[in-house]
């Protein structure tokens, strides 16, 4: 059997050791070691492994800084295994060993990364079925075969950022009773349509196109930042949930314009009846733009920012661990030296 050293300790490597690998663990590996000991094995660093292994297993998401860093401490990349491609680097290991080392479960997630479909485990899905069908008309024939490997030890769903931040926003328009409600760039496939079936009315507004007619909900395909096409004082139930913080850098397609996050929310004050809701969320800590993706803010940007509205409630989704969780009326100031990338700032204001 062979004998691996595993390089990292965090969620990544949770989830491998809970899937299981086939092969003895001589120790952890850290870049910069923070603890002696994990797991009940020792914790070395670069200048301490041993030469007793075989194998490092790269348990870590970067993999881009994994191989620099192999290069720079001169270690033959042979000797480690990847179990995600990087952006520059996709290093794919023989079957031989990558089968010697890990688990099933494992290994399956290791094809779908690269993109791959071991014929090897399909096949023998195959011929157990083939062995114990008794009905003909089910049969398994060649031109019929539709395989699908990536399902096979996935989770029921996500429970993502996407999932908190809908359900937060579509629990409290639903129990506003609003019975009209307006969404620049929510989802489609999730919020609306929830909204959708507690039948409330929908009018989107998004720069993307789309296609489809549904009813009760009416689409504008159109650049929001100016709401050119809303009435001053017309709205009573407003939301955006992720999409100002991508206004004005072009992902979408849009005209490039730094300003126009700050443009859409004093445009959108002034469309907004008095008492009216807005619910928005945000990526929230050390504010700054991460270009083209989106932008990060500190929450007191976007309460400074709606100065004509009173803010209702400020809740959070964040990572901890592996898990992300739904944090209610958090600390505005939470997040702004996390040392995590960023959580979602959820911000719920009525229009003074």
């Amino acid at each position: 059997m062979s004998k691996v050293i595993i390089w990292g300790t965090g969620s990544y490597e949770r989830r491998i050791f809970s899937e299981g690998i086939t092969a003895d663990i001589v120790g952890y590996l850290e870049t910069t070691p923070t603890i002696s000991e994990y797991r009940g094995y020792r914790v070395f660093s670069f200048d301490t492994i041993p030469d007793d292994y075989d194998f490092i297993i790269c348990a870590f998401m970067a993999t881009d800084e994994a191989f620099r860093i192999i290069e720079d401490k001169g270690i033959d990349y042979e000797k480690v295994v990847f179990l995600k491609p990087g952006r520059r680097f996709r290093i794919f290991n023989d079957d031989e060993r990558i089968n010697s080392i890990l688990s099933e479960k494992t290994l399956y997630r290791y094809y779908n990364e690269y993109g791959m479909v071991d014929a090897k485990l399909l096949n023998e899905d195959i011929a157990k079925y083939s062995k114990e069908n008794k009905d003909s008309s089910f049969d398994i024939h060649e031109r019929n075969l539709y395989p699908i490997v990536r399902e096979k030890y996935a989770s029921a769903g996500d429970v993502d950022f996407y999932f908190w931040q809908d359900l937060w926003a579509a629990k409290r328009i639903i129990a506003s009773k609003v019975k009209s409600h307006w969404d620049v760039g929510s989802r489609i496939n999730g919020f609306v349509s929830t909204l959708l079936a507690a039948d409330i009315e929908v009018n989107v507004i998004d720069v993307r196109p789309l296609d489809t007619l549904v009813e009760g909900m009416h689409f504008i395909q159109d650049d929001a930042t100016e709401l050119e096409n809303v009435d001053d004082n017309s709205i009573d139930s407003f939301s955006a949930i992720c999409s100002i913080e991508h206004f004005g850098l072009g992902r979408y397609g849009d005209p490039i314009r730094p300003d126009a996050w700050e443009v859409f929310i004093n445009r959108l004050q002034r469309k907004m009846k008095s008492g009216g809701n807005i619910f928005i969320s945000v990526p929230v800590g050390e504010q700054r733009v991460e270009f083209n993706a989106h932008r990060v803010f500190y929450p007191q940007t976007i309460i400074d920012k709606f100065s004509q509205c009173n803010l209702v409630e400020f809740s959070g989704v964040e990572r901890k661990g592996k898990d992300i969780c739904f944090d209610l009326n958090v600390d505005i100031h939470r997040y702004d030296n996390w040392d995590m990338r960023f959580g979602v700032g959820l911000f719920w204001f009525r229009k003074k």
